[in-house]
Formats: C-alpha cells, sequence, structure tokens
C-alpha cells in the first residue's frame, strides 16, 4: 500500500472527523508553532474517537496556542551547550548532534519545536566535520548521539560517511541514533541504510513509543529487520495526559516492548516547551504512578522515570532530588548538586 502525507486540514479531514479545537487549528495554524504532518499509515492505527491516544499525538488542537510565562521554545537550553553549528555538549562524555529538521510525524507534545518542522534541510558537510573534529579534539567524548529530527532521515550518504569517519577514529566511540520512524513511518525504513548502520561499531538504537497500540505489525516487522541486524534498542516514553498516564497501560506498553527486545529505558515528564502544557501530566500524579507502576511490573520492564530541566539536565524522578515543595513549585536538585524548579501545574480539562 503507498501511504502519503498529511498536512493540512483539507488532507487531514479525509481520515478524520475534526473536533472544533482541532478544525479551529489547522483552518488557522500558527506560524510560531511546530508544522502539522502526520501520514495514512499512523491515521490507519487510530480510531475517529477525539480521545485516541494516537490520534491526541498527531493532531494539532487549539491548546497549543496557550503559552506559559515559564514555558520556553528551547526547554533544554540546547542553544547554551552550543559549541559548534547543530551540537550540543551538555553532558561531559557526549555529543548530541541535530542531524536534520525533519520528522515522518511531527508529534504534538515534541520539545525541541524551535528546531524541529524547520525549512527541508540537514547537516551540511561543512557542520558535520567540524563537530566531528569537535569530537576527535575532546577525547572525554564517548558516545556520539545523532536526532534532530529524526536521526533514521538522514541521508544515506552522511550515514556512511559518519559510519566511515567512526571505524578510524582511534578511539571506541558509541554511537546512539534517536528515532521515531519505526514506529511512526516503519515503511520509509531503507534497508540500505540499515546496513550501514550494521557496519558501525557500537551502535545503538533509541526510539519513542509512548502507547501498546503504537507496536503495529509492521512496526513489529521493521523492530525485527533492525534486531535481525544486531542493533540493540532502547525506548524512551513521554508521560502524556490522557495518553499513557495510567500504571496499566505503561505496565501493557513495558510488557509488549521487552516481547520485541526493546528495554523500557526512560519515561519522561514532560518538558517545558511552549504550547504543550495540555499534554503535561500534574507532577504529584507522576510520582504516585511511578509507585504504583513499580508494583505491576519486574526491575526489567521497569523504565527510569525522570524530568529533563533547564540548565540541570536529566534529574531521576526520586523522593530524595525533592529539596522543597510548595504549592507552586517542586524544586530539584540536580547530580552536581544545584536546585532547579519544576512548576505543580493545574490540570487543563477538556
Amino acid at each position: 500500500m503507498k501511504w502519503k502525507d498529511l498536512t493540512n486540514l483539507h488532507q487531514i479531514e479525509e481520515y478524520f472527523s475534526l473536533t472544533e479545537k482541532e478544525r479551529q487549528y489547522l483552518s488557522k495554524p500558527s506560524s510560531q508553532n511546530l508544522p502539522v504532518r502526520l501520514n495514512s499509515y499512523w491515521a490507519s492505527l487510530c480510531n475517529d474517537q477525539p480521545k485516541d491516544p494516537l490520534r491526541l499525538q498527531a493532531i494539532p488542537r487549539s491548546y497549543e496556542n496557550i503559552h506559559k510565562d515559564y514555558e520556553s521554545s528551547d526547554p533544554l537550553d540546547d542553544k547554551e551547550y552550543s559549541p559548534v553549528r547543530r551540537a550540543v555538549h551538555r553532558y561531559t562524555d557526549r555529543l548530541l548532534l541535530l542531524v536534520t529538521h525533519q520528522c515522518a510525524l511531527y508529534c504534538r507534545h515534541c520539545f525541541r519545536r524551535h528546531f524541529t518542522g524547520g525549512p527541508n534541510e540537514e547537516i551540511s558537510m561543512e557542520e558535520l566535520d567540524d563537530a566531528l573534529l569537535y569530537i576527535q579534539d575532546h577525547p572525554e567524548i564517548h558516545e556520539l548521539i545523532l536526532s534532530g529530527g529524526d536521526s533514521l532521515l538522514l541521508s544515506l550518504s552522511k550515514w556512511k560517511y559518519i559510519e566511515q569517519w567512526s571505524r578510524n577514529l582511534n578511539r571506541p566511540l558509541i554511537i546512539r541514533c534517536g528515532t521515531r520512524l519505526p514506529i511512526t513511518a516503519p515503511y520509509k525504513l531503507q534497508k540500505e541504510l540499515l546496513e550501514v548502520m550494521q557496519r558501525c561499531k557500537n551502535l545503538w538504537m533509541v526510539i519513542q513509543v509512548n502507547h501498546p497500540r503504537e507496536l503495529s505489525p509492521q512496526a513489529k516487522q521493521c523492530i525485527q529487520e533492525i534486531r535481525s541486524r544486531g542493533i540493540n534498542i532502547l525506548n524512551q516514553s513521554v508521560l502524556l495526559k490522557n495518553i499513557n498516564d495510567d500504571p496499566e497501560i505503561l505496565k501493557q506498553l513495558s510488557y509488549a516492548l521487552l516481547e520485541q527486545g526493546i528495554k523500557p529505558y526512560y519515561i519522561f515528564q514532560g518538558d517545558l516547551a511552549s504550547g504543550t502544557s495540555h499534554f503535561r501530566v500534574n507532577l504529584s500524579r507522576t510520582y504516585t504512578i511511578m509507585k504504583e507502576l513499580r508494583v505491576l511490573v519486574s526491575g526489567m520492564a521497569m523504565p527510569q522515570f525522570a524530568v529533563d530541566l533547564p540548565g540541570g539536565g536529566k534529574i531521576p524522578l526520586m523522593e530524595d532530588r525533592i529539596v522543597e515543595q510548595d504549592n507552586r513549585h517542586f524544586i530539584f536538585k540536580n547530580l552536581q548538586g544545584n536546585d532547579y524548579p519544576y512548576p505543580l501545574e493545574e490540570e487543563i480539562h477538556e
């Protein structure tokens, strides 16, 4: 079957009976927000109910026009840690490289919306060479993280360039590629790309599955093709209101992932990205979900709950990391001993 992209009101309403809030946004999309893109494959996994968990991730609603004063278009302060263009060196031992603006589906909870969905361009050879030279000059870097956008949409020629460069590097380097392509558009994954990835030494793939229904037969077939190449896969989920904020759903997700040979790695509290407050789960409820899930699953099936704070990096959601709590904030202590706030938000009732 030939799948197609859906990027505007007319195309999307061929597949969905739109709600007022969906139609309101799609009739006049904001140029300040993330562009719209899903595909007919993803639409085929959804049902035509407004609160379908897959639909909520893909079709924008007018809530995206709500911007809180503590939100940011760059909630992780990527720009503050960028030594060369497109590179983010927040953690000493790893470098993140934003290799493309593009994704097969623009998730409405995206935290990197200041970058994702921009002009149809990928990292230039000059930018790539600058980043790889930076890694060579910094022996403390042991891991290269390819992200974006979706790293599997980077051109085959540049993947080959990175693979050859890594083989000639005079020290071991782990390559981690971040992608949702096997989940949101498995039909786009090229076998030629898998062959290149297979040749990479120490390559890991990190995907994002947020709900067990995302693991369709097509997605499972794609995952098994990846694993047959000896590529290890981890999963990072985002905790999303009305999508997976339920211990039973998360239990189903963890075991569905393990059945495919995927380790449930992280579940992230929603980042403070502009226009995403309707997806964020109240942090007190997050702690309740985490405690209940720990009772329901084995240690192997239990992901690490964490929050990623501007300037503070990833902080495990553990009680000993909470310094203070009032009726407005949780104050967390990060791994370096510094304090960072996260708002205790009111629920948006739909």
